[in-house]
């Protein structure tokens, strides 16, 4: 599987990166994966219209519940033609993370990364 990681490092003041990096660590143990850390929406835009270009299977998202919701709505807006298998996943590193709440998503790193990794 090849994945794309991108990290909305504004979310939640980048106090998250650490936790944001052990994660990627433990997925690029056993898979290919291309981590961008963005600053803004402009940065983060770049990445999401080359999707494209390297076939990805899984495009994960670390952010907030407003990170999810513009690349989200950037893939929309593009008309991006979706693989069979891409797959989004999220990491909740935003201050409220109402989303997570929502999904029930747990904080421990094993956890997310076998839901992010699993087919």
């Amino acid at each position: 599987m090849n994945f794309c990681f991108i990290y909305n490092k504004n979310s939640a003041s980048g106090n998250q990166s650490k936790y944001v990096n052990k994660i990627y660590k433990e997925i690029q143990k056993s898979f290919k994966i291309d981590f961008f850390e963005t600053k803004s929406e402009k940065e983060a835009l770049i990445v999401l219209r080359n999707l494209n270009k390297k076939k990805y299977n899984r495009l994960i998202l670390a952010g907030g519940d407003g990170t999810v919701s513009f690349a989200v709505n950037q893939l929309i807006k593009q008309k991006y033609k979706f693989l069979e298998t891409l797959l989004i996943g999220y990491v909740p590193t935003g201050t409220a993370n109402v989303l997570k709440i929502e999904l029930g998503i747990s904080n421990k790193i094993s956890s997310i990364v076998k839901t992010l990794t699993s087919d």
